[in-house]
């Protein structure tokens, strides 16, 4: 497996050097927003790594957390009491 890609359970990361010279680690189901394989991640890899070398920052997904005070009263109530869902 190539040095850079890795699998955790059933998803593949990805890992490169960003443009401030951090390590980023990315889910490529994330990323891609569906399953994904092998393939993709090698894809998604190459992807970023040409964007890094023209200088530019990836454009990555963020989906913002919701603080506890925006969600329904029924969820907030049911996790301070320590509450799961029956399925």
């Amino acid at each position: 497996m190539a040095k850079n890609i890795f699998k955790r359970g059933k998803v593949y990361w990805i890992r490169y050097t960003g443009l401030d010279g951090k390590q980023k680690r990315e889910s490529v189901n994330k990323a891609l927003g569906r399953d994904a394989g092998f393939k993709d991640a090698e894809l998604l890899l190459a992807d970023r790594i040409k964007t890094i070398g023209e200088g530019k920052e990836p454009e990555i997904k963020h989906i913002p957390n919701t603080a506890s005070g925006n969600l329904p009263n029924g969820i907030c109530h049911g996790l301070k009491e320590g509450k799961t869902q029956q399925k």
